[in-house]
Parts: structure tokens; sequence; C-alpha cells
């Protein structure tokens, strides 16, 4: 059976590490061996080139409805013109669906996958599909800006309340993910699969030590003397909580610095500010989007990476640092505790000496933390080659439910 992999045309390197994490997901679908049962082809919107191995099929998005002289004259009428315009779109929409469909068809692929949280093609929810969820953050953490305003809010509700409950399957992040999906919404649990995240880019990439010591130059840093904190700046990476504890930190730890990275989503100025209220912001590296060997650099030789997220149930930067040898301070969530065990220091994100603390541990003991988390990676589960087997078998049994009917 042909399976659709979705490609998300507008996913840039500004997006952060998910990016990283869809990049090498959509080099892993485009080399690995699955199942004879299943074929792989990927599928896009628009005639963009694409680099891939697999086929790809483009679904042309291109407006192709007929619109009438006396419609054109009709819309132009203010008191009828609202009934007119909404007549076209519908008829837009209706056939944009069917080319859609009818381009399926005749590729023969009869299931969509979406590798990304949150998407969707609007004229494509008849047609059988396996969705993604990595997080429940609007319902889960605080109504932070980034989910709570409007548009976002109702964005996320319109994929929970409309798209996920016709889903063949939903493929969840980690078991705490899953979880979470029961406990926020009424989907059958027998739909909801776990394939666990694993590492973006910036782990499997190699970096000579002279090039790492030239990065650490032109930052002013120096190795296993500043704390690292990889994170778009969103109120819910709760950067606010970190700067509180890391001043009480530099009290007796003058020369250590704290590293940021990730590009800014309105929130940065405000934490420039903090720093500067602080009187802490000659301590503050704010290095902006960095390349991945600089991301590779930053965890090689950092004291740790302090993480107090407020949002979960799981992040990847968590892995990325396991398998760099990199220490791990982090927010104490259940979903952190099923990708670390007991390899990392957990904290209170809202408690700033707990935070402290937590650093103060790090920083005396880096060896022995270094070694625990090292110990961790080779029995942690949440590894990209066991997500493409578990992907293989999570195809194995949509395919067979796929098969109860004829499109």
């Amino acid at each position: 059976m042909k399976i659709g992999v979705w490609l998300n045309g507008n996913w840039k390197p500004e997006k952060g590490g998910s990016y990283s994490y869809y990049n090498r997901l959509i080099h892993g679908f485009d080399t690995y061996n699955f199942d004879d049962k299943i074929e792989i082809v990927f599928v896009k919107e628009g005639d963009s080139p694409t680099s891939l191995n697999r086929p790809c099929i483009s679904l042309d998005n291109t407006n192709r409805t007929k619109v009438s002289f006396v419609e054109r004259i009709l819309t132009k009428i203010p008191l009828i013109q609202d009934r007119f315009l909404h007549r076209i779109n519908e008829r837009q929409k209706r056939d944009r669906q069917n080319l859609y469909l009818q381009t399926l068809k005749n590729a023969e692929i009869e299931l969509l996958y979406y590798p990304i949280q949150h998407t969707y093609i609007q004229p494509l929810l008849s047609f059988p599909f396996i969705a993604t969820n990595w997080d429940m953050g609007h319902r889960s953490t605080w109504a932070f800006p980034e989910v709570a305003s409007e548009n976002n809010f109702n964005h996320r509700e319109w994929f929970y309340n409309n798209v996920l409950p016709r889903a063949l399957m939903v493929i969840c992040e980690s078991e705490a993910g899953r979880d979470e999906l029961i406990r926020y919404t009424h989907l059958n649990p027998d739909r909801l699969k776990v394939s666990r995240i694993f590492s973006g880019e910036a782990s499997s990439v190699n970096v000579q030590k002279r090039r790492q010591y030239e990065i650490l130059d032109s930052l002013k840093l120096k190795q296993h003397n500043f704390f690292y904190y990889p994170a778009q700046f969103w109120a819910h990476k709760n950067h606010y909580t970190l700067l509180l504890a890391f001043s009480r930190f530099l009290s007796d730890h003058t020369d250590c610095r704290l590293v940021f990275t990730g590009s800014d989503q309105g929130n940065e100025r405000y934490i420039k500010s903090v720093c500067s209220d602080l009187g802490i912001e000659d301590k503050v590296v704010f290095a902006g989007f960095v390349s991945t060997e600089t991301v590779f650099t930053l965890y090689q030789n950092a004291i740790a990476l302090v993480m107090p997220t407020l949002m979960g149930p799981t992040n990847m930067p968590l892995l990325e640092a396991m398998e760099l040898g990199c220490p791990v301070i982090c927010s104490d969530f259940n979903g952190h505790r099923e990708e670390l065990a007991d390899a990392a220091l957990y904290v209170n994100p809202l408690d700033s000496q707990n935070i402290c603390d937590a650093m103060e541990k790090a920083f005396n003991n880096r060896d022995e933390y270094a070694r625990l988390i090292m110990a961790h990676n080779s029995e942690c589960l949440f590894k990209f080659d066991l997500f493409l087997n578990s992907i293989n078998k999570i195809f194995l049994e949509a395919v067979h439910l796929r098969n109860f009917w004829d499109m």
C-alpha cells in the first residue's frame, strides 16, 4: 500500500530545533527500508523541487475555478456581493478538493501521514490520514501569549476538535504525551500510538576540536565555564526564572556565563531588560540563531544544558545533550523522566533557588553527571532507529485497517 508522507513547504530553519528534527525525519523516511507491504512516497502542495530519492507527488494548488462574467458583475453589487463571493469560494474549495483527491487516486495513494503537529490539508480531511501530536501546551501549561492569544488558541482547539477525531491514528512522541492526549481529549485510546521522538541534527555532526575552540573564542567563552539554553524566545521557555537563578549562582561564581541561542519570538527584548535590571548583562550571551556546528560545540563544552521550560511533556534538546555527553538540568516533567530516567538533575521550573542549587551541583560535579548521562545514552529508548522501527509497525497496523474499505 502506498502511504504519502506530507512535506511541509513552510518549515524553515528559523523554526529552530523542530526544523532540525523535521529534516532528520524526512531523510529517514527517504532512506529507511520499510516492510514490503508499505510503499512510501512524498506528497506536497505546489511544484517546488525536492532532492529526495523517493517519488514526490505534487498537488496543483493553482485556482482553476471558472468564474463567469455575470458572477464577476454580481460580486461588485454591495447588497448581494457577499452571497456570491461565498458561493464562488465554496465552489473553489470543492474544485480544489476534487482535484486533490483525484491526484491521490491517480497516484494510487491510500493513506497520508502528517509528520508535523497541527498539520492538515483542509480539502483532504475526508481522506484517510495519520496525524502527529507533540504537546497540548494550550491546555497543559499556563496561558502564555503564544498559546492563549485568540488566533493561536482557536487554531489549536480546531485541530483537536476537528482534525484529530478524523485521524485513523495519532502518533504521540512519548507515553507521557499519549497520557496527556487521553487526559485532555475524548479520543479513543486505541487510536493513540507511541513513536518516541529523537534528537535533531546537532548530535549527528562532528566538529573538530580546533574548530570548537574557534567558536568558543568568537563567543568569548571558556570550556566548562558556561551553562547553555537553546530555546526560542517564547514566554513558556521561562528564560526569566533561569536568569533569577543564574543571578544567585553568580554570587559565588563570577566568571561563569549563561548562553542563550534561538530566534526571537517577541520576548527577547524583555529578557534582555531583565538581565539589565539584575545587573548581569555582561554575563549572559545572546548568540541568536546559530549554526548546527555551533550548537554541537556549545553542548560539548557547557557545564550543563539547563532547560526550565514550562511546556512538555518532552523536549528534544535533552536528547541532543545526552548523545553529546552534556549534563542536563531540566523541568521535572513525567516526559522528561521518561527520556532521561535518573540521569538528569530535575528542578521545579518556577523555583529559582531550586534551579540555582542544581546549577551548583552540576558545576561542582560535572564529570560525575556527564558519566551518568552517557551511561543512560546506551539504554535510552528515544533513538532515531527505534523511532523508524516503531513507525514501520504502526504503518503496518494502519495498512491492515485501511484494507477494510475502498475509496
